[in-house]
């Protein structure tokens, strides 16, 4: 079997490409295949298309996404790790191009698209990614230090809503949550020194709904506290096994009105507490660590995305 393996590095330690160049070199010792490469970009002029948007969709030739195609029958399987993953399987993006038999990705995956696309292109839930391939050293350098502060961290880039809420749960004394785009900037070697000194971490939906913080705090053992995910992931993430639920729909109904702060503030405070008492911090923890173990390290990642291709039988 014949394979044409397509994706961009656009630049040195950006995790996406890294790692698509990996699986490509992965792929060159499984038996039974023989691979070649071409770069997303010769791939999208060969037939006309943009890199970044199509029709106002994203591309499917996106640095940040994965095309294998089989070169006999044209049957593909596209991986991607574009927050907006799910608008490229429409029409228009590029997709027409593919006779596309699995389409794997997280960002903004939740049970509705998939019942969407049924019967016409099976979607594979699947891993998600750090920013950096540098950061996974970072993760293992300081994820035994010592957890000094009894307070929840976050460094993160502010906007909308997310801006919102750290001003009202900053008001909290347990809180110390930085904007980074607004003065709060860390190098990854700060950062992660940093973070892993504190015992508790905020995660915030972002454009994916699925965060790098989210990984980040699994990988330093440090007690994810965020807004329900509600995406799927390859290995599916547990509400009280791998993260605490802190900002519920009441606190998210509430968080604009003012008269309501002190409200907000007891209850998060209240739920931290009431979770450090239990003893069920240490359980969460240590799962959410073994999540990250199994599905973020980059020799595990490139077994889940092989095993997607089904002993090969999705390109038959």
């Amino acid at each position: 079997m014949k394979l044409t393996v397509s994706y961009d590095v656009l630049y040195n330690d950006w995790y996406a490409g890294e790692f698509y160049n990996k699986f490509f070199n992965y792929l060159k010792d499984v038996k039974r295949i023989d691979v070649e490469y071409i770069s997303s970009n010769e791939l999208a002029k060969i037939h006309g298309s943009k890199v970044d948007y199509n029709n106002g969709y994203p591309s499917v030739f996106h640095p940040l996404n994965l095309i294998i195609q089989n070169k006999l029958n044209g049957k593909t399987f596209i991986h991607s790790w574009h927050d907006y993953a799910p608008a490229i399987l429409e029409f228009g993006s590029g997709i027409e191009h593919f006779d596309v038999v699995k389409f794997s990705c997280v960002s903004r995956l939740d049970q509705d698209i998939i019942n969407r696309y049924w019967g016409k292109i099976d979607i594979q839930p699947s891993i998600y990614l750090l920013e950096n391939t540098s950061e996974l050293n970072l993760i293992e350098k300081n994820r035994k230090n010592n957890k000094i502060y009894n307070k929840v961290y976050m460094n993160a880039l502010c906007y909308d809503v997310r801006e919102r809420i750290i001003d009202v749960l900053n008001t909290s004394e347990f809180f110390n949550l930085r904007k980074k785009n607004k003065g709060d900037f860390l190098t990854k070697n700060k950062y992660y020194e940093e973070f892993s000194k504190y015992k508790f971490s905020l995660s915030l939906d972002g454009a994916a709904k699925i965060c790098y913080r989210d990984l980040e705090s699994f990988g330093l053992g440090c007690l994810l506290l965020r807004e329900k995910l509600d995406v799927l992931t390859y290995d599916p993430l547990i509400i009280d096994k791998h993260y605490i639920e802190l900002i519920d729909d009441d606190i998210k109904s509430k968080i604009y009105l003012d008269n309501h702060i002190s409200y907000i503030v007891e209850k998060v405070e209240n739920k931290i507490n009431e979770i450090v008492t239990s003893g069920f911090d240490k359980f969460i923890i240590n799962e959410s660590r073994l999540w990250y173990e199994r599905n973020c390290i980059p020799d595990n990642q490139m077994e889940i995305i092989y095993s997607f291709f089904e002993d090969l039988e999705i390109f038959k």
